[in-house]
């Protein structure tokens, strides 16, 4: 509302003499008063729905009023800021990531509970848990960690989980022992013509015994045999006549289960009693591959 401001001064009319012009009252001058009321009258703020302009003020109410007080905006600073300075709980709160920045969490302390796979989380508050469910389980999905041990080494199993072995030792797998001989004078009976000894490089070690015999003999009807020790391992080819030239060539797969020395023999033996002569003519040899 702006200021009334009278036009005519009434109370010094009263001080004027008798018969003064100016003591006069006259219409002129009460119509102006009027007109500077009225004037005044229609730029005043109504007590209801009042609409103010330029800046208006009022006084600036304390921290924390809460009454049907008018607050300016200096009170709406004071309570911005006091709110920031006291911790806050938000509960069903939606807070927009894109104009504002959250600091000073602690992860460990400040956030609960798991977050869903379709949100980049891990639906699960363990480690076990969350290798499972993103599908990198240790020892089903992925290999467990083998610390390499030493250099060279490479990842062994024992059937139930891995680790670091060295390399095992360079080793032979076949070996080969052999025997020749030649008639070079007439022999009676060839009960042991040649022999392999040798001593298993394992249990389960097998040997391919070979033998082979080339001869012109007279008198009984003879056998090429192939014994180990004392016992025949295999009755191998016959003649069937007492005069003959002939080759034998008896072979067997044995399988000692020893790790003891052992000795292999070719021999060539009356197939049923009497005796043979050789008569110098012929060549023989007896061999033992050995399979580790």
């Amino acid at each position: 509302m702006t200021d009334y401001t009278k036009t005519t001064n009434f109370a010094a009319k009263d001080s004027l003499p008798t018969g003064d012009a100016g003591k006069i009252i006259k219409g002129q001058d009460i119509d102006t008063e009027f007109t500077n009321i009225a004037s005044s009258s229609t730029t005043k703020a109504d007590l209801a729905s009042p609409v103010f302009t330029g800046t208006p003020t009022v006084p600036n109410a304390t921290t924390g009023t809460s009454s049907s007080q008018i607050a300016n905006t200096a009170f709406v600073q004071q309570e911005r800021a006091a709110e920031r300075a006291t911790a806050a709980t938000l509960t069903n709160k939606t807070i927009d990531a894109s104009n504002n920045t959250i600091s000073n969490v602690d992860l460990t302390t400040d956030i609960t509970g798991v977050l869903p796979l379709a949100n980049g989380g891990t639906k699960s508050a363990t480690e076990s848990g969350a290798r499972t469910n993103l599908g990198v389980a240790i020892g089903t999905d992925v290999l467990a960690y083998v610390a390499p041990g030493a250099s060279g080494n490479v990842l062994a199993s024992n059937g139930s989980s891995w680790y670091s072995a060295a390399l095992p030792a360079a080793t032979t797998e076949v070996a080969v022992y052999s025997s020749t001989g030649t008639n070079t004078t007439t022999y009676a009976v060839l009960t042991n013509m040649l022999s392999v000894t040798l001593t298993p490089a394992s249990a389960s070690s097998k040997f391919f015994v070979i033998g082979s015999i080339s001869a012109t003999c007279t008198g009984t009807a003879t056998a090429a045999r192939i014994y180990r020790g004392g016992s025949q391992l295999i009755f191998g080819q016959q003649t069937g006549a007492s005069n003959f030239t002939a080759s034998f060539s008896p072979c067997i797969l044995d399988s000692p289960a020893t790790t003891s020395s052992i000795t292999y023999y070719l021999k060539l033996e009356p197939t049923s009693g009497g005796s043979f002569t050789t008569n110098g003519l012929g060549t023989f040899s007896l061999t033992v591959v050995e399979f580790k």
